[in-house]
């Protein structure tokens, strides 16, 4: 099942997905971030220094370098990435 979200003209969510309130900012196009836990209302891609594009919420990854977003690092979307264990990773 796929997540929709709600956001604003600037991609920004109109709820935060960390605790679960609203916007209160939402006239303001420079508030980016949630009054009452500090998340972030914008999914980035967290290769900053080489891309840090802005990414739909529901996004894991980003489309233009691979690299993960700011939200799947702080574990607000889940990645459909299969986790491999490799034999040099095994203690035994």
């Amino acid at each position: 099942m796929e997540n929709h979200f709600e956001t604003d003209d600037q991609g920004r969510l109109m709820r935060c997905l960390h605790c679960g309130e609203e916007n209160a900012f939402k006239d303001d196009k420079d508030a980016v971030f949630c009054i009452y836990c500090g998340y972030s209302l914008s999914n980035q891609c967290t290769n900053y220094n080489q891309c840090g594009v802005s990414l739909p919420p529901n996004a894991a990854y980003c489309p233009y370098c691979g690299s993960e977003s700011h939200f799947l690092r702080s574990g607000l979307v889940n990645s459909k990435r299969k986790n491999y264990i490799l034999d040099e990773d095994l203690p035994f």
